[in-house]
């Protein structure tokens, strides 16, 4: 075998398959490699183990060149030696070694390394740097020649690790799923159907909106009042008509053959032509002078002159001169007036009395046929409602346009309050219980159902505050004690054919229908998972 040395030199990015690459590579039987700065392919136990066995399958002795302490135990496990450096003595780490220590290694078939000698004497001070040229698939068919033929398996500990996490996971969701499956999911229906007897039960109560807490001894309960309010809209066309022209003006003269004395008329004044009755109105007061008189008659009224106008527009109030009366006056004082005009027509559409009187009616009988659910609402599905103790109240209605004024359209609306009053089920259920109570033998039998789902309210009179006298109507069923509640505490743990024999051992009861859930299930299962009804068998109605 050849006795020269070699010292190859690693690069950083240089894996394990590139490292054995140079090592086999090279014809020197004693290699020095030197490693770079924290170079963390050979800190695997793995790697470090494939270098030493290829160095004994090449028959070659392998010297590390570095200062890495953390290498040196992997070195010393796999028998590699080790320097500091090339002018270093090579030595064989101990697995706790921090430092080298001499440990020379002798191979029969290869030159002795002597400790003393520094690496790059092992050859005579020939070293001969190296670089590998051999090609990617010619590494990777190496090293894998390398593993197989060194037989050492490497234990993939990513792989147990996942295994070791999903085993894990497994394990917890059969405890879940366990728990679950046995104690969540699990439920019981129980229907039982006991011997019962209809009671038929009729009692007349008052309720009282203005109470806070039932009155049982006087069978008076606090009603539960609740309202809502609306604005109601009606809407209508203007069917009226006004002509808003200009008005015609002119000028009056007063007669004054009454009284020789004067008279004053105030501003406003009317004075009407009785041939048309149309009328017209004295912008401002007027004295006129009192009469003369002889003979027993008038002789010469006094007179005074007015500017007067017409009380409403339209060309028709131009009148020619004519006589007028005056509004208020004897036929003794009169008016002459002269040529009236200026008046002119414009006819438009207003509001009328008529129309609004038409609106306020059809709104006042409208119905809002959704209130009547809207306030069933307000209430507990359980409670009952008084439906006859509906009120609607509304103020006056205003149109949104004054009568007489122009417009082609308009509304009316007024607020309207619904209101309605109920019991609640409790109170209701008190009263029913009450006179059932006075029915039947309680020592005996007990109130199965007391018919709250199916009673019927009658007002019978009212009164002020919303105080109302009711009469209740229905039909209650009693039959044998049961105590649902302890009853399911019982059969708790129960299997099927036990809790089904223990609950029809008992007295009054008829039929059971027990079902237990999911299909896994055997066993009556927790009270709180078990649901118990009653179902009511009409004996009497048969």
């Amino acid at each position: 075998m050849s006795s020269n040395k070699e010292v190859i030199y690693v690069d950083t990015e240089d894996d394990i398959t590139t490292i054995i690459d140079k090592a086999t590579s090279s014809s020197a039987s004693i290699l020095g490699i030197v490693l770079p700065k924290r170079y963390a392919t050979l800190k695997s136990s793995v790697n470090m183990k494939l270098l030493k066995r290829t160095a004994d399958k090449s028959k070659k002795k392998i010297v590390l060149i570095t200062k890495d302490d953390s290498l040196l135990p992997l070195a010393g496990s796999a028998g590699i030696f080790v320097a500091e450096s090339l002018k270093s003595r090579p030595v064989v780490p101990s697995f706790s070694a921090s430092k080298p220590k001499p440990d020379p290694v002798i191979d029969a078939e290869d030159p002795e390394i002597d400790p003393s000698t520094p690496i790059e004497e092992l050859d005579g001070g020939k070293v001969t740097k190296t670089t590998s040229t051999t090609t990617s698939s010619e590494k990777s068919s190496k090293i894998k020649s390398i593993k197989e033929s060194s037989k050492i398996k490497v234990p993939n500990f990513d792989r147990f690790r996942l295994r070791a996490v999903l085993i894990a996971l497994a394990v917890l969701a059969l405890i879940i799923g366990w728990y679950v499956a046995f104690h969540v999911v699990p439920k019981a229906s129980v229907v039982i159907q006991a011997q019962t007897s209809r009671v038929a039960t009729k009692v007349d109560f008052t309720v009282n909106p203005t109470l806070t807490e039932d009155v049982l001894d006087k069978n008076t309960v606090a009603g539960i009042p609740k309202e809502i309010s609306k604005t109601v809209t009606e809407r209508f066309d203007a069917t009226g008509e006004k002509d808003v022209g200009k008005k015609a003006s002119g000028q009056m003269t007063v007669q004054n053959c009454d009284s020789n004395e004067s008279l004053t008329l105030p501003a406003g004044t009317i004075f009407t032509d009785n041939a048309t009755g149309f009328d017209f109105s004295s912008d401002a007061p007027v004295t006129v002078p009192g009469g003369s008189f002889s003979g027993g008659g008038c002789s010469s009224p006094g007179e005074a002159n007015v500017a007067v106008t017409a009380t409403q527009s339209g060309d028709t109030r131009n009148l020619s001169a004519r006589g007028y009366s005056v509004e208020g006056q004897t036929s003794f004082i009169t008016g002459f007036g002269g040529n009236m005009s200026g008046g002119t027509s414009e006819v438009v559409k207003v509001v009328s009395q008529d129309d609004v009187t038409k609106a306020e009616k059809l709104l006042l009988a409208k119905t809002d046929e959704n209130v009547r659910a809207e306030l069933a609402l307000l209430f507990n599905e359980s409670d009952v409602v008084v439906s006859e103790s509906f009120k609607v109240t509304n103020n006056k209605p205003t149109p949104s346009v004054k009568v007489g004024d122009q417009a082609t359209e308009a509304s009316i609306s007024a607020q309207f309050t619904y209101s309605i009053i109920g019991i609640p089920a409790d109170s209701m259920s008190a009263v029913l219980e009450k006179k059932q109570s006075e029915l039947v033998d309680t020592e005996t039998q007990s109130i199965l159902d007391n018919g709250l789902d199916r009673v019927q309210i009658e007002v019978l009179e009212e009164f002020d505050g919303g105080v109302l006298a009711l009469s209740a109507s229905t039909d209650g069923f009693v039959g044998p004690e049961i105590n649902v509640e302890q009853l399911a505490e019982e059969i708790s743990g129960k299997r099927f054919s036990e809790a089904v024999d223990l609950i029809k051992n008992r007295p009054g009861i008829n039929e059971v229908d027990l079902e237990l859930t999911p299909f896994w299930v055997f066993s009556v299962p927790g009270a709180d998972k078990t649901t118990i009804t009653i179902e009511i068998s009409d004996d009497a109605a048969q």
